[in-house]
């Protein structure tokens, strides 16, 4: 908003942009943290895998809920 007010460069607001993300970031990192049963995914893999994760463990607990 200051960029397009005129307040602030873009190189500056692109700054303040980046800064406020990992911000952000970390708040929600540690908000998860609270929860025990959090299955943490990571993007290293493709789409494909990931869904697969998912489906694997969600179907597990399925039959252990049974």
């Amino acid at each position: 908003i200051d960029y397009v007010r005129g307040n602030t460069s873009l190189d500056r607001a692109v700054e303040q942009i980046k800064i406020a993300t990992r911000q952000l970031a970390q708040k929600q990192m540690k908000w998860f943290r609270r929860f025990e049963n959090v299955r943490w995914l990571t993007a290293d893999r493709t789409p494909a895998a990931i869904v697969d994760e998912i489906l694997q463990f969600v179907s597990k607990r399925l039959v252990d809920c049974q």
